[in-house]
This record gives structure tokens, C-alpha cells and sequence, in this order.
């Protein structure tokens, strides 16, 4: 075996002030690994010694290279990956050493199950919001978070996600779940938190999460908690922020339980930076006979657009009552969204009057939105639609009522006619 191979699996330790351990230490950890296994092979030995039981001194060797090492993210990211490795290629541990290494290294830190979203294998990027969220209670108090993507033929996606510095992205891959039915995906769900003794389940707040991740946490008997924007460590539970009543309070809460359920929103988390290093990845196993038929997927409508979700754009551009019919809304809107590379959103009330469809609402029973630039067109500024927009970094208001509530939050504004500004806007734009 090479030096290279040999070291490989321990070149991510760290001792306490952040410095990689030198190669003549881990050729000392080899070495009396190798002399106490009485074996060359000694990988091989930790593994017949820890996990097949060979012997309570080959346990009390490795335990003891384990403990001497310090605490630190790095070790303890270490040591689950190690765990983990072996878990999979062999599994059951033994759970005497199991519960003693733990000790060590786990007790008191989180196990945090991201469950990213997508749309037919397309990432939606709010799950890094989620993925931010992770790492930093991670950074804060230790243990690691895996990824679960659920669907069909999502090897991709999970490639994506494997970068960033997850201890695992785990694999559920069936055609049963190619839709996201929530009685399906919730089972699943709820088998992988058991299975891998996950503390805290998370997702992006979306009609996704919020269809699904309830119904998870009822099949657990466990709490939950939605718009979470901040977290902080409380002993050895937590202290959470969320946004209620159209984001006009933010409650500062604890949830009772040891498994904890939360959707978070994702303009309260910047997106992490992807990690040189990529996850392992593992497949979970789906019983497919033991998938609920509560219901069936009957089918999906929906117009192809060639623009941004609002959800993810830089840009939105929203109408309201003054539009008066679809093809205005289409000209106007879409003509002005169109000119930025942006996204079109809509008032609630477009959409009770049939001119626009229900995916493009924008607020308290639409979509939050958090764009760099928000530009509201004849909307006067309802308080379940300022909901939907809180988080936007500028906010543009065009209304022929000065008197309209969205002046008071915009950032700019401009009192006229829409179907006289928004033209010159774009064609201001165009030159």
C-alpha cells in the first residue's frame, strides 16, 4: 500500500489551532495500528477488529487514536465519514464502539437532514438556503448535516449537491417518486430520519415543504416549525426566530422534542460556497410495496415560459389591479421583465379576476420573493402582498395614487399612469 493510500483517510484531521496533523504522526497512528492489529493491511483489521468483534483490545486501540485527538470540526467530520464508510461497505457497527466513539466525538451535536427540492431534476436554489442554514448550526455547535433528493434519475442533482461539504448526500431513487406526491415522499421521509438517527429535518419554505415536511413530522409524533430565520444554540436545544402574520412579528420560540422539523427562509440565508471536496454519496433502499396510495399523480399543467422563477430571479416584475386584461399584462409586464432578464409576478387580485394563473402570485398566499430588484406596477401595497416581498433588497413602485401603501416601503417611486410609464421605461431600456 502506498504512503499516499495509506494516509489518505487520515489527511483531514486537525489538531486544535486549525493545522493539518504532520505525516510522521499519522505514520505513528499507522504504525501502532499496524503492530496492534498485527497486520500490514490495517484498514482491514480496524474493520474486522471494531465491527465483527474481534476483540475488545483492537476496539480500545482505535478508540483511544480517536480520543486523543482534539474536538474539532475537522476530526469529527473525519470520524463520521469514517463511521459511515463503514456502515455502508459492511453494515451494522458494533455498538459498543459505536456508543463509545460517539461519546467522543457526537454526543450533544446535531444530525441535520437537508431535503433538497427540485422540478423535474432541476435544482431549485432555495435549497442552499437550507444547506447554508445547516452549516451554520453545524459551525456553531458541531455534528454534520447529509442531503436527501428524492425523485427518479437524480444522480445529477445529487452530483451538484455533493460539493457542498455535506458528510453525505443520501440517494432515493425510484420511479415511484418521480412526482412529488406528499404521502410518498413524506414515508420516505420519515424512514430516512429513523435510519439515520437525524435531529433536525430542514427545508426551504415552499408550497413543496409545506405540502410535505408536516405530514413527515406527524408520522414521527414530531414538532415543527415554518419561516425560520435564525437559530441559536440554547444548552443543549435551540432557540429559534420565525416570521408570523405576514411578516409584521417575528416570534422568538423553542420547540419541545428531540426531533425537530423546520422550513427556513431562504432570503435569511446566503447561499454556501461550493467545497473542493465532494460528498460520498448512498443510495437508499425504497420499499416500493410499502409506499402509501393515499393519492395519485393525475397529471401537471403548466405554460412553458422561457423566464426565471420568481423565486430565484434577481429581477421581478409584478402587476396589479391597474392591468387591465391578460394581453396588457403580458405587454407590459412581461415586455418590462423581459427588458431586465427578469421574472413577472402578480397581485392576488389579477388572479381572482382570471387574467393571470395562481403561480404567479406573489405573497402572503403566494410566493415570498427576495430579489435585488422588486418593481411593483399599479399594486397599491395590500399587506398580505407586502408579505411577499419583505425581503427584497429595492423596491419600485408605479402607481397613479400617491396616496398607495406600497410608497411607504418602496425605495423609489413613480405616481402615473402604468400604461404610460412602463412603455417608455422599456424603451428607454432597449436604447
Amino acid at each position: 500500500m502506498s504512503a499516499s493510500r495509506r494516509y489518505e483517510i487520515l489527511l483531514p484531521l486537525r489538531f486544535n489551532d486549525g493545522q493539518p496533523v504532520p505525516e510522521e504522526f499519522l505514520g505513528e497512528v499507522l504504525e501502532g495500528l499496524e503492530h496492534a492489529f498485527q497486520a500490514v493491511s490495517w484498514e482491514t483489521q480496524i474493520i474486522r477488529g471494531i465491527w465483527q468483534k474481534a476483540g475488545r483490545s483492537y476496539r480500545d486501540e482505535l478508540i483511544r487514536i480517536f480520543v486523543d485527538l482534539p474536538d474539532v470540526p475537522e476530526n469529527r467530520e473525519f470520524f463520521l465519514r469514517f463511521r459511515e464508510r463503514m456502515k455502508v461497505k459492511f453494515g451494522q457497527l458494533d455498538n459498543l464502539a459505536d456508543e463509545l466513539l460517539n461519546r467522543h466525538f457526537v454526543s450533544g451535536t446535531q444530525r441535520i437532514l437537508v431535503v433538497a427540492e427540485h422540478d423535474s431534476g432541476q435544482l431549485k436554489l432555495a435549497t442552499l438556503s437550507a444547506v447554508a442554514f445547516a452549516a451554520k448550526v453545524i459551525a456553531e455547535i458541531g455534528g454534520a448535516y447529509e442531503i436527501l433528493v428524492l425523485g427518479e434519475g437524480v444522480a445529477s442533482l445529487a452530483q451538484l449537491l455533493s460539493h457542498y461539504a455535506a458528510s453525505a448526500v443520501l440517494i432515493a431513487d425510484q420511479a415511484q417518486l418521480k412526482n412529488p406526491l406528499a404521502d410518498k415522499y413524506a414515508h420516505i421521509i420519515a424512514q430516512v430520519v429513523k435510519q439515520r438517527e437525524a435531529t433536525l429535518i430542514v427545508a426551504a419554505a415552499s408550497t413543496f415543504s409545506k405540502d410535505i415536511l408536516p405530514r413527515s413530522a406527524a408520522l414521527l409524533d414530531a414538532g415543527m416549525l415554518s419561516d425560520v430565520i435564525e437559530a441559536r444554540p440554547d444548552g443543549d436545544d435551540f432557540i429559534f426566530k420565525r416570521v408570523m402574520f405576514a411578516g409584521n412579528v417575528i416570534a422568538t420560540v423553542k420547540l419541545a422534542g428531540a426531533v425537530k422539523f423546520l422550513t427556513v427562509r431562504p432570503a435569511a440565508f446566503a447561499h454556501p460556497a461550493k467545497a473542493s471536496a465532494s460528498s460520498p454519496m448512498v443510495s437508499i433502499p425504497v420499499e416500493v410495496e410499502k409506499l402509501p396510495a393515499l393519492s395519485e399523480w393525475a397529471g401537471r399543467e403548466a405554460k412553458a415560459s422561457g423566464r426565471p422563477d420568481s423565486t430565484e430571479a434577481r429581477v421581478v416584475v409584478s402587476g396589479g389591479r391597474a392591468i387591465r386584461n391578460a394581453e396588457d399584462f403580458e405587454r407590459l409586464i412581461g415586455g418590462l421583465a423581459d427588458a431586465l432578464g427578469g421574472a413577472i409576478g402578480s397581485s392576488r387580485a389579477l388572479v381572482d379576476a382570471g387574467i393571470t394563473s395562481n403561480s404567479l402570485q406573489v405573497g402572503q398566499t403566494g410566493k415570498i420573493v427576495a430579489p435585488d430588484l422588486y418593481i411593483a406596477v399599479g399594486i397599491s401595497g395590500a399587506i398580505q402582498h407586502l408579505a411577499g416581498i419583505k425581503d427584497a433588497k429595492i423596491i419600485v413602485a408605479i402607481n397613479k395614487d400617491p396616496e398607495a401603501p406600497i410608497f411607504e416601503v418602496a425605495d423609489f417611486g413613480l405616481t402615473g399612469d402604468a400604461y404610460q410609464i412602463v412603455p417608455e421605461l422599456m424603451e428607454k431600456l432597449r436604447k
